[in-house]
């Protein structure tokens, strides 16, 4: 997760999310900017091997203000080729 500041979130207003299918399955994904409780707006980038079910609208709303998976996290930097 990348902390933006008010430039920043100007800046990527109308950003789509987006997500890369790579060819080891880890398929990265960013999110435009989400503001969250803790009043900073952030930008959130990933890349989970395992589909998490969101059955309602809470659901979704939680993931996407989630800290996201220190797993995922620790994968992503041990090997950030294999996710480009």
């Amino acid at each position: 997760m990348f902390r933006l500041d008010e430039a920043e979130v100007r800046r990527l207003a109308g950003m789509p999310p987006m997500r890369c299918f790579g060819p080891k399955g880890m398929d990265p994904y960013i999110l435009p900017p989400i503001p969250y409780p803790d009043g900073h707006t952030w930008l959130k980038l990933g890349s989970d091997p395992v589909d998490v079910e969101l059955e309602n609208e809470a659901d979704i709303k939680d993931w996407f203000r989630s800290g996201g998976s220190t797993h995922v996290a620790d994968g992503l930097q041990a090997n950030p080729r294999s996710h480009s």
